[in-house]
């Protein structure tokens, strides 16, 4: 190595013009990263869509449901079958095992849908297969408010959606909430039979008037011209004029004289307000490969020229991945930048020397660019995981130039030439510091073969960590060395901060002295300290991901079902009054019923639902404004509300838009349901009163079940399906036929007037063949399940619950649910968030034992012992001391995250370890005893291992404190690193010297 090292520091010029070559190459590919939120996740999971209209859930569970469940089953890779059978709607999860080809997947879903298509009704929709992306995201969403809805909509249409969809980049403007026309035809049942007509006439007088065909083509001299038979309406006034046929009489009618023409809208399922105010929403998707930041810059620039146009129309905006990207870019930035002003103010605070400084803060950024370069090579953008790994590499970059540099200004400072210092000072630290960078990197291997969402997500973190940690390592022992040699060519002595050396000399001998005279006690203690981390270790509560802070709310209100509309927009405008008197609230957005959209949860797409989103100051906190909100909101109404603070986008493609605890009741009895379900509430009341704020145990639709008498209606020559086509019609109402408008069809629907649709007695009173129905029927009124849920092909009752400290809750549920009898083929069992979490910290529990035995592999390697790695390897022990009670005193929980820093701290507290017991060896070799050896390396690297651990705590406090949005998602991990390094740097300054003296010794 020093040989190689000699040869390398006598072409200065070569090296520069290498790293020359290397940083136009970053540089250059900087700019051609994609910048987008979430690298390209293969996210296990599809949903299947059949609508069956005008059917009951029970319904929809015989002839959709339970099809499609038999042909999933079958399906490689399918862990669960999660189904919810609503009103018109089958809506199938399947949940696959992460690392699956999610492509062969959705093709395997098809093929299987459409094998069993055949078997569903003729009303029945095909069965629509939607991969779940997160990139599917909508990048930006737009509210307009100002004018009247249909004028907003026709704006929208012709203004905003076509200018957006220019936009290079773009795939699609997706307007949401806006009304759509439709022409009534209401009819009174009663007086069309008096005068002789049936529903049916004027069905068929609209179908049958209204047409545009081709009649072939007549020949006229040497041509032969086209024949087209045109009847097609232009207007609603032409509708109005369409004559019906009176088949009695044998006269016409127009249909004006018969029925009620209305030029209206659909009736909503669902409203949107921004501030109170009716609005129509916009969500603009961009293309795979596009770079998110230019297209949202070019969007801003739009709609700055549309507002200018339009000053009377008011455009917000609701969400905006940019400006994520934007803050996280920013955050990591000063994670970066931090770390690089900490790591030359430690180097000035020991060495007093502006030149060591300067050299450290040319190594930082030209490890930063040749990362940029390998992130281009393997097809790595720039998003929040990528970046992620940056700022955690952050303050580690300058570990090895700062071992290197120390060592290079020992040797100056013991009388070597400038250029032997270099060389001699860089070859003796080579091997350790090699050591240690590939002890850090070998952290992150057991992650990219774990099986669940901690690889799938942090693969990219740890690939850019390695890229930027080798870069540190080539750049420390090649081009900081000969910047050295330049610097310092014509200086014959090294300025160093003599009381800070002395200092720290001091406290070390101090230090080992006491220790190496209380050995058996200091260990003792040390071993004490560590059975109490792992005691305190059941008080952390446990998590899939952290908790953060996007200053942003969501109230979630689930509504009795079969509540209208009206009744829903009441409660919220009462709930906007009460927004309107808050203080520190930028704007509120407001969904009504079924929210619109193709990656939506199964809850989303209920009528009894709302949704208000509430965007609140920087300033303000999402916990408190919870808790005062909450007061202030109380209803006495049976309303289920859940306050929840919304979560990065990363938080919802993991499994946050779960809940955080849920319990399944499972059995093929629909009244050992009941009797289990209501049992099982009456226990968690116990436990915590209101913890349950959603279930379909809860959600019963009432019902009025007309029972007919078949036996009768044959003598009457009637049918079901007579009487039932009857209902829907009068009911639901049929689109009869369609009116052109330009390039839209509107469509025209028949149905009774609303008195018929708001009594019942007067809805049995409609004639059949000139008899009521009610002749023929049975009034039941009933309360059935407004939806059937059913996992892996067995009815399930589903609670959510949210509580505080769910590892207490689930310990105290555990105990309430071997109370509960039940029979053998039921079964209670927990699921949601909780068993996520529990399923991925096992895996990094097994990664962080893995990366124990990698690293200790590679330092057998090195040492070629077998022993001294075993010594070395107690330093990740020692970290713990650190880490837990680090986490219990910020509030932190057990997550994936903090779990990650525990995997990552293995391979960063074993470097001042290696560079000890190393130095230790080296001073055995050279003929002195083993306590004056380890007083020797203890003194000469008491100063680089203070450094390095200072740089790299300093460059890790950003994240650690939280500050900025998106910290505080890394927070748990810097935290864990923090508190674990630092406590194992003070306690490996002493605990491994005499683990060393008493088991390689010997």
């Amino acid at each position: 190595m020093n040989s190689l090292l000699r040869s390398l520091y006598k072409r200065p010029i070569t090296i520069f013009m290498f790293f020359l070559g290397l940083l136009i190459l970053g540089a250059i590919s900087l700019k051609e990263l994609e910048i987008s939120l979430l690298p390209p996740l293969n996210f296990p999971q599809i949903t299947v869509h059949v609508s069956y209209s005008n059917s009951s859930p029970e319904e929809v569970e015989q002839n959709i449901t339970r099809y499609l469940e038999e042909a999933f089953s079958t399906v490689n890779g399918v862990t669960d079958v999660i189904s919810r059978s609503l009103s018109g709607e089958s809506i199938i999860t399947l949940k696959f095992a992460w690392g699956t080809d999610m492509k062969y997947a959705a093709l395997n879903v098809r093929q299987q849908a459409d094998r069993v298509y055949s078997y569903f009704p003729k009303q029945a929709g095909r069965p629509v297969v939607n991969l779940k992306q997160p990139q599917n995201r909508p990048i930006v969403t737009l509210a307009l408010s100002g004018n009247s809805l249909w004028e907003l909509k026709r704006f929208a249409e012709y203004v905003l959606k076509k200018r957006m969809e220019q936009i290079p980049g773009i795939a699609e403007a997706a307007i949401i909430g806006a009304p759509v026309r439709e022409i009534k035809v209401y009819i009174d049942p009663d007086f069309l039979r008096i005068y002789g007509f049936s529903y049916n006439d004027i069905e068929q007088a609209l179908k049958n008037n209204n047409i545009l065909i081709s009649g072939g083509s007549i020949k006229k001299g040497h041509f032969r011209l086209a024949l087209r038979i045109n009847s097609e309406v232009q207007s609603v006034e032409d509708i109005a004029q369409i004559p019906v046929l009176n088949r009695k009489r044998g006269t016409f009618v127009p249909l004006k004289k018969l029925a009620r023409v209305i030029d209206g809208s659909k009736e909503p399922e669902s409203l949107a307000r921004i501030n109170g105010k009716p609005c129509i929403a916009i969500d603009i998707y961009k293309e795979s490969q596009s770079n998110t930041l230019k297209i949202n810059s070019q969007i801003e620039k739009v709609v700055k020229e549309i507002r200018d146009a339009f000053p009377d129309i008011k455009i917000h905006t609701i969400y905006s991945q940019a400006s994520f990207i934007r803050t996280t870019i920013n955050n990591v930035s000063y994670a970066i930048l931090s770390g690089a002003v900490l790591a030359i103010a430690v180097l000035f605070f020991f060495l007093s020397n502006w030149r060591a400084p300067l050299i450290i803060a040319i190594s930082i950024p030209v490890s930063v660019i040749i990362a940029f370069l390998c992130m281009k090579y393997f097809g790595i953008g720039l998003n929040i995981i990528s970046l992620a790994g940056l700022a955690l590499g952050g303050g580690m970059l300058v570990d090895n130039s700062i071992v290197v540099l120390e060592n290079i200004h020992r040797y100056r400072e013991n009388g070597f030439t400038t250029f032997e210092a270099a060389v001699n000072g860089a070859s003796e630290v080579a091997l350790p510091i090699t050591a240690s960078t590939l002890t850090t990197i070998a952290v992150f291997i057991p992650i990219l073969f774990l099986k669940d969402v901690s690889a799938a997500v942090f693969t990219q973190e740890a690939e850019t960590v390695t890229f930027a940690l080798l870069a540190s390592l080539l750049v420390s022992l090649t081009l900081l060395p000969v910047i050295f040699i330049l610097l310092e060519k014509k200086r014959k002595t090294v300025s160093e901060n003599v009381l800070v050396s002395k200092g720290l000399e001091r406290f070390y001998e101090s230090g080992i002295n006491f220790t190496l005279k209380r050995e058996n006690l200091f260990l003792s203690v040390v071993f004490f300290l560590l059975i109490l981390s792992l005691f305190l270790l059941k008080n952390l509560d446990r998590r899939l991901l952290p908790e953060t802070d996007q200053h942003a709310v969501e109230m979630r209100c689930n509504y009795l079902p079969g509540v209208s509309l009206n009744y829903i927009d009441k409660h919220i405008q009462r709930t906007e009054k009460i927004l309107k008197e808050q203080q520190g609230i930028k704007y509120y957005y407001a969904e009504l019923g079924k929210k619109q959209g193709v990656f939506l949860e199964p809850d989303e797409r209920k009528l009894n639902r709302s949704y208000l989103y509430i965007q609140l100051d920087k300033n303000q906190n999402s916990n408190r404004f919870i808790h005062h909100f909450k007061e202030k909101n109380r209803s006495g109404e049976k309303i289920q509300i859940e306050y929840r603070k919304i979560e990065p986008a990363l938080s919802g493609v993991l499994g946050k838009k779960e809940a955080p605890l849920s319990v399944f009741i499972s059995s093929p009895s629909l009244k050992i349901l009941d009797s289990l379900g209501h049992a099982l509430v009456q226990k968690i009341e116990e436990i915590q009163p209101g913890a349950i704020y959603n279930s379909n145990f809860f959600e019963r639709y009432p019902t009025i079940s007309l029972d007919l008498d078949l036996e009768r209606m044959a003598l009457y020559d009637l049918t079901a399906s007579d009487v039932a086509q009857l209902l829907k019609v009068a009911l639901n109402g049929v689109v009869a036929t369609q009116l052109r408008d330009f390039d839209r069809k509107i469509d025209v629907l028949v149905k009774a007037e609303e008195s018929f649709r708001e009594n019942l007695d007067k809805l049995l009173n409609l004639r059949i063949n000139n008899y009521p129905i009610r002749n023929f029927v049975k009034i039941k009124r009933t309360n059935e399940l407004s939806y059937i849920e059913r996992k892996n092909q067995n009815r399930v009752f589903r609670l959510d619950l949210n509580v505080e400290n769910i590892s207490n809750f689930v310990k105290k549920l555990n105990t309430q649910i071997e109370e509960i009898d039940r029979p053998s083929d039921s079964n209670i069992y927990l699921g949601g968030e909780w068993q996520e979490s529990g399923k991925s910290i096992k895996q990094l529990y097994f990664a962080f034992i893995m990366a124990i035995v990698l690293v200790y592999l590679i330092l057998a390697a090195q040492f070629e012992s077998f022993l001294a790695p075993f010594v070395i390897m107690f330093t990740v022990p020692l970290a713990l001391i650190g880490i837990i009670p680090a986490l219990l005193i910020t509030g932190m929980t057990i997550n994936i995250m903090s779990v990650i820093g525990l995997v990552v701290i293995v391979g960063i507290v074993v470097n001042d370890g290696i560079l000890k017991i190393d130095f230790i060896q080296r001073h055995q070799r050279k003929g002195m005893n083993l306590n004056d050896a380890i007083h020797a390396a203890g003194k000469m690297r008491i100063r680089p291992i203070v450094m390095t651990t200072v740089t790299t705590l300093f460059g890790l406090l950003p994240l650690a404190l939280g500050i900025g949005p998106g910290a505080d998602f890394q927070q748990p991990m810097a935290i864990a690193i923090i508190g674990g390094e630092g406590v194992a740097t003070i306690l490996t300054l002493f605990v491994l010297p005499l683990l060393y003296k008493k088991l390689v010794s010997k």
